[in-house]
């Protein structure tokens, strides 16, 4: 733990550049245009011509705006830390390699959604993880093994983050939200925090639409000048 509160600035910059161009890269793909070509000499028999981006086969794939943008973020604000703080080799590889594990659960959440139901998942799994990260959290307040329970109900209401993110088509926004709240915590920032707040809040009101991606980019830039205000 650091404790630098202004030493939050770069992945919540990173983060909202990042997705401040990844809007111009959901436009590009969103983009299409149609016009009306004359057939032969007859100006008035006219045809239609249109050109429409490529919609793949439902399904799952790796690559979506969110997923490269929380990748390309979690990757590079741990590796900011560990150059900052002059982490050891052995001990930055197991912090990079802790972090591309976040990743890949995100993705394969994901991938199982979309393959399965949505719904069903958050209801049958979710639910209950939610309900057990719970109980365990009351045992960690009020019993013996608080450490053994409070490991133990992150777990659960991480992978029920993740299920819930999942239905409503969110679990890269989630991942973000986690670690900009592990980020608040480890640098003793509330800007962070009210950055993942507000990140979930918005990628989920805004899921499916450009706005995903410019309300929380612009949002997080915003949490990063916060950091950088005079104390």
């Amino acid at each position: 733990m650091s404790g630098d509160r202004r030493s939050a600035w770069f992945p919540l910059a990173l983060l909202g550049f990042l997705l401040l161009g990844a809007v111009a890269w959901d436009l590009t793909e969103q983009s299409a245009w149609s016009a009306y070509a004359p057939i032969g000499n007859d100006p008035l028999v006219q045809t239609l011509y249109g050109y429409a981006p490529y919609q793949p086969e439902p399904g799952w794939e790796w690559g979506a705006p969110w997923q490269v943008v929380v990748a390309l973020a979690f990757l590079g604000a741990l590796g900011w830390f560990t150059v900052r703080r002059e982490v050891p080799p052995l001990r930055a590889a197991v912090v990079l390699l802790a972090g591309a594990a976040v990743i890949l659960l995100s993705a394969g959440v994901t991938a199982l959604a979309k393959v399965t139901d949505a719904q069903f998942l958050a209801t049958a799994l979710g639910t209950p993880l939610a309900v057990l990260g719970a109980m365990a959290g009351v045992w960690a307040g009020l019993g013996p093994g608080r450490r053994v329970a409070t490991r133990a109900g992150l777990v659960c209401l991480t992978l029920a983050a993740y299920l819930f993110g999942a239905s409503v088509d969110s679990a890269d926004p989630v991942t973000a939200a986690l670690g900009l709240g592990v980020l608040a915590w480890d640098t003793r920032s509330k800007a962070p925090a009210v950055a993942a707040v507000a990140v979930l809040t918005t990628a989920i009101a805004f899921s499916g639409s450009t706005l995903g991606l410019l309300v929380p980019g612009a949002l997080v830039l915003a949490a990063a000048l916060a950091v950088l205000r005079p104390a």
